[in-house]
């Protein structure tokens, strides 16, 4: 299991749920690859499997509309308990994001500190403050976990059941929309 994907599992599983309720609609982006060719050496386990490499960057985790609002964010963990890593953030991501708020969309990051089981929205206006003093003013190269973990931005958990933890994001991202 790669990083990220104990995060992106419980996004998912949310999304699935969000789109059967009639919520919202919102999609995985799936990574751009391209067909490299097959393996053929007989001692590799995935011998006859496909192989393929990243073709080109994507744009962010997920894609989608929630109350007639375009949204667009990125997943990201964090097993420091203190900060957010902005070394998290690729270049293009970021970019992304600021051209999808700056066109009318809502952009964030959904942070997991995972050692605190803690899930956190993070606007958009944040990290791009941050960003840009790291970028401008070789400023701090992460967010500190007390601009993160603001009460307005926690996301509530339901119990873990046997598919898993439960989060609501959208009722975060609903407060949004509202104060806009």
């Amino acid at each position: 299991m790669k990083r990220g994907d104990l995060t992106e599992g419980i996004i998912n599983r949310v999304n699935l749920n969000y789109k059967h309720r009639g919520i919202a609609e919102i999609n995985k982006v799936p990574t751009p690859t391209k067909y490299v060719g097959k393996c053929q050496q007989k001692w590799r386990r995935n011998k006859g499997h496909f192989i393929a490499c990243f073709d080109s960057k994507s744009t962010v985790d997920y894609i989608g509309t929630f109350q007639g609002k375009s949204i667009a964010f990125d997943a990201k963990e964090s097993q420091v308990d203190t900060r957010f890593d902005l070394k998290n953030i690729k270049k293009h991501q970021y970019k992304f994001l600021k051209r999808h708020v700056t066109s009318g969309g809502i952009g964030f990051l959904l942070i997991h500190f995972t050692n605190l089981h803690e899930f956190y929205y993070l606007p958009f206006k944040i990290l791009d403050k941050y960003w840009t003093d790291m970028i401008k003013n070789d400023g701090r190269k992460s967010i500190p976990y007390n601009a993160i973990a603001r009460p307005e931005y926690r996301i509530s958990q339901g119990k873990e059941d046997r598919r898993g933890i439960y989060i609501d994001y959208l009722n975060v991202i609903e407060k949004e929309i509202l104060a806009a």
